[in-house]
């Protein structure tokens, strides 16, 4: 009879317990589909930043082509006046 209110205690312990993990659960399941929302739209930005990075990469190759071409034509039209 002395261990009944023990019992008791415990198996209010465990309710109590239960309904704290559970809020838990919940509170932690909404914190994981926020973290994994988050991680999805980060990683959407890290993809859009690398191609911009690449065809930044890719415009600039361009651009120095460009600019050789457009040296090289000014030395021609130089040494063309130079030998009227």
């Amino acid at each position: 009879m002395l261990n009944e209110p023990m019992r008791k205690r415990k198996r209010l312990d465990k309710l109590e317990n239960n309904l704290n993990d559970s809020a838990l659960d919940e509170e932690f399941s909404l914190l994981a589909e926020f973290c994994e929302s988050t991680k999805a739209r980060v990683m959407e930005v890290h993809s859009v930043s690398i191609e911009i990075e690449n065809r930044l990469q890719a415009q600039q190759l361009e651009n120095a082509l460009l600019e050789d071409r457009l040296k090289n034509a000014l030395l021609e039209m130089d040494s063309t006046e130079e030998g009227i």
